[in-house]
């Protein structure tokens, strides 16, 4: 390998590196917001201080305030989440189709001074309600405007993915693309597992503190290492009105939409539903599931951040093993697997409606433990389907379709979570299972058009 090849796989190394940062800041800091939510919140409701650290010092006995604060709190994490859906949800609309021209790094920029200027601001935010005067929880809310007005992290993958496309040959550009993911799930069980380590050590506003200093790492790193992969044309601007070009919008509606030979159409469309639905589905947990266990199991923050590492683990090693054994040695087709990983989701959500122990919720998790190949393989029928230079705007329409699908979710879980916290309030589970056994029968659907592609190939072989 030459020294530019050795180079440039540094650079793609260090990118790669940049996004881990990111979603470990992201994964340091999620569980532990809702509790410092709950411990503001109770102050503010006129509890006195030393009570309302109960609830943020990872204290078993819950009092009966808390069900007072977990609506209130679940009305925050509701407009929190739907702000960080919608809003990147539109602007990937116009990002992705506009970095193809305007460059990938003007986009990892936006983004990453978003992540910056966030945790930078939920840091300062907590250190002065925990030491000089308690602030309305609702400002958090504020906190996260910069963060997903300048692109969030789904522009940011989505630059990435382009990035790679760019500058890495075809043969290494799917490896790329799973250490990315890998990477991702990495160091989310990292920040899920020492989040509850740090707190224990210090307080909410050094975990908070090093979620801001990770990603001003990662945007140092983007700015340092990371070159521009387009040739961009003199005569592009960056300029607001250049962005949010409604040609854009156009460019990549007719990408998405447009007819294709041998059902591509179909086929593609019937992914993309079935990415979206799994990534509304799987939000139920982001939304009401850390509120859930605490009321059923009396978990605490270190309780619930275990079973997600868990949950992400088991995934992990699952998606690793059927990528190798039943994908590479036993030859199973890809959209075989996507429909075993959807079925594992479907009985995981069903049994965990019925869980009454502990341990059940760690146990259920191996059913869905292929779950994490759904996405991955998704893409890889899709690339199938389209052409090169199409996967950019398919991309960007994928990432704004899964966005607007964590718009419903929060207001879909959150609101059967209120309604039904009192009486059963495992119901948003049938909600997810529901979802699943959607998937299913379009994953169906999926396979029976492929079926009839095929045959359609090998007669034509036949003839020719």
């Amino acid at each position: 390998m030459s020294y530019s090849q050795n180079k440039n796989q540094l650079k793609l190394h260090l990118l790669e590196f940049s996004l881990c940062l990111f979603n470990f800041a992201t994964a340091l800091t999620s569980t532990l917001l809702i509790n410092q939510l709950l411990k503001q919140t109770c102050i503010q409701f006129g509890y006195e201080k030393s009570l309302c650290n109960l609830l943020s010092e990872n204290e078993k006995n819950t009092t009966k305030i808390e069900e007072e604060l977990q609506p209130y709190v679940a009305d925050i994490v509701l407009i929190k989440n739907i702000l960080n859906s919608s809003v990147p949800a539109v602007l990937q609309l116009f990002l992705g189709p506009w970095s193809d021209k305007n460059g990938r790094k003007k986009v990892m920029n936006f983004s990453s001074i978003g992540f910056v200027l966030t945790h930078t601001s939920i840091a300062a935010v907590c250190y002065y309600s925990d030491y000089i005067n308690p602030l309305n929880p609702w400002i958090y809310i504020i906190c996260y405007i910069p963060v997903n007005f300048l692109g969030g992290f789904e522009s940011m993958t989505t630059a990435s993915i382009c990035y790679i496309t760019d500058t890495c040959d075809e043969a290494k550009r799917s490896s790329h693309f799973v250490i990315i993911e890998y990477m991702n799930t990495f160091s989310f069980i990292i920040g899920a597992l020492l989040s509850p380590f740090i707190l224990s050590v210090s307080n909410g506003t050094t975990v908070f503190t090093t979620a801001a200093i990770c990603t001003i790492l990662g945007k140092f790193i983007i700015n340092a290492f990371v070159d521009e992969s387009v040739q961009i044309i003199e005569s592009s601007t960056t300029t607001l009105t250049s962005i949010l070009s409604v040609e854009h919008i156009r460019e990549m509606i007719k990408t998405c939409f447009m007819t294709r030979i041998l059902y591509g159409r179909s086929i593609l469309l019937g992914l993309i539903l079935i990415m979206s639905l799994n990534k509304f589905a799987s939000a139920c947990w982001q939304n009401v599931g850390y509120l859930y266990v605490r009321e059923t199991f009396n978990w605490i923050m270190e309780d619930f951040s275990y079973l997600q590492t868990s949950n992400v683990l088991i995934a992990f090693l699952g998606t690793f093993f059927a990528i190798r054994v039943f994908k590479k040695y036993l030859g199973f087709s890809d959209i075989i697997l996507i429909s075993f990983a959807i079925f594992g989701n479907f009985i995981d959500f069903i049994l965990r409606v019925f869980a009454n122990q502990s341990w059940q919720m760690y146990a259920i998790s191996l059913i869905s433990c292929i779950k994490m190949i759904i996405h991955p393989l998704c893409r890889s029928i899709i690339s199938l389907v389209i052409s090169k230079n199409e996967m950019g705007k398919v991309m960007s329409f994928i990432s704004s379709i899964e966005s607007l699908a964590n718009v419903i979710a929060p207001a879909v879980f959150v609101t059967i979570y209120e309604a039904t916290y009192t009486t059963f309030s495992g119901a948003f589970f049938l909600v997810s299972a529901l979802v699943y056994l959607i998937n299913l029968f379009v994953i169906y659907y999926v396979m029976i058009v492929k079926q009839i592609t095929s045959n359609i190939k090998n007669k034509y072989i036949e003839i020719d």
